[in-house]
C-alpha cells in the first residue's frame, strides 16, 4: 500500500511537472510574440521618425532654395536698375555734349 501510494505520488508529481513545463513553454511563446510585436512597433516608429526627419529636411532645403532664388532675383533687379540708371545718365551726358557741339558748330559757322 505504501508502495502504491508512493507510485501514485510520483505519478502525480510527474503530471504536475509536465503541466508546469507546458505553462512555462506557453509563457515563453507568449513572451517571444510580445517581443516580436514590440520590435516591429519600434521599427515602425523609427521608420516614421526617419520619414518625418527626411520630410523636414526636404522642406528646409526647399525653403533655403526659395530664399536663395528670391535673393538672387532681388540682386538681379537692383543690378538692372543700376544699369538702366547708368545708361540714362550716359545718354543724357552724350545728348548734352552733342548740344554743346552743335552750339559750337553754329557759333563757328556764324563767325
Amino acid at each position: 500500500a505504501d508502495e502504491e501510494a508512493a507510485r501514485m505520488k510520483v505519478k502525480h508529481e510527474a503530471k504536475a511537472a509536465r503541466i508546469q513545463a507546458q505553462k512555462a513553454e506557453a509563457a515563453r511563446t507568449k513572451a517571444e510574440e510580445e517581443a516580436k510585436t514590440a520590435r516591429a512597433q519600434a521599427e515602425q516608429e523609427v521608420a516614421a521618425q526617419r520619414a518625418a526627419e527626411g520630410a523636414a529636411r526636404i522642406k528646409a532645403d526647399e525653403e533655403a532654395a526659395r530664399i536663395k532664388v528670391e535673393q538672387e532675383a532681388g540682386a538681379a533687379r537692383v543690378q538692372v536698375e543700376q544699369d538702366e540708371e547708368a545708361a540714362r545718365i550716359k545718354v543724357e551726358q552724350e545728348a548734352g555734349a552733342a548740344r554743346v557741339q552743335v552750339e559750337q558748330d553754329e557759333e563757328a559757322a556764324r563767325i
